[in-house]
């Protein structure tokens, strides 16, 4: 059972996890928190994994912390946890939830999952430890009323950018098609992964530019921005 506010993003999920309920609608309203919770209990769901909104916690944002209404959703994410009692429940964030008004909301949610009767492991991991070709951290909390779930940690070695796209078709201003052959073999085991069942390649298109915008481009040194 899945839950998004954005059509596009239900969508999506929808057509990579085909034998999933994907309900859309906001968190807050009863009806559709109701549905969410009936469905659950119906297909035993005994595992919750979600993102309560992090734009207010953004570095990008506003960042108005007690202020932002946005900021205390993780409550409507606690009640379904509630309602449902899962042996496990994670919640995933920006990092800078944990630093946001002195750590108020980490605190917050801290002591609200005590009080539901769950052990709790939180800090920081970051996806380039983790085979994802992209630093990219996040503030994630493990939660269990079956023992104690530590973080994950590091794999050890990382996908790099080159890994991860070298193989695509060189692109200039403006060329590329929604659906192209590829027009290189694969270089790493990532990219062998990444095209497993697929023998063409979808939405590779470059921008279109304007020569000044090429031209200043051009000037940009290698590794540099």
């Amino acid at each position: 059972v899945a839950l998004d506010f954005n059509a596009h993003a239900a969508g999506t999920f929808k057509k990579n996890m085909p034998s999933t309920e994907v309900i859309i609608g906001d968190i807050t309203d009863d009806d559709t928190k109701e549905r969410v919770i009936a469905l659950s209990r119906e297909r035993g769901v005994n595992m919750i994994i979600g993102g309560p909104p992090c734009q207010g916690f953004s570095m990008k944002g506003k960042k108005l912390g007690l202020n932002d209404p946005r900021n205390f959703l993780f409550r409507e994410y606690l009640n379904i946890v509630t309602a449902l009692q899962p042996d496990i429940f994670v919640i995933e964030n920006v990092k800078s939830l944990l630093s946001t008004s002195a750590g108020w909301f980490k605190n917050e949610i801290v002591s609200s999952i005590r009080s539901l009767g769950y052990e709790v492991e939180f800090g920081v991991l970051n996806a380039a430890d983790f085979g994802v070709p992209q630093t990219r951290c996040r503030a994630i909390f493990i939660c269990s009323k079956i023992g104690h779930v530590p973080l994950p940690v590091s794999m050890g070695s990382t996908v790099t950018v080159r890994d991860a796209i070298e193989d695509l078709s060189y692109l200039n201003s403006g060329e590329g098609e929604f659906e192209q052959p590829y027009s290189t073999t694969p270089t790493s085991e990532y990219q062998v992964m990444m095209r497993d069942g697929s023998s063409q390649l979808y939405n590779h298109k470059a921008s279109k530019h304007k020569d000044i915008a090429i031209e200043k481009l051009s000037l940009i040194p290698p590794e540099k921005g």
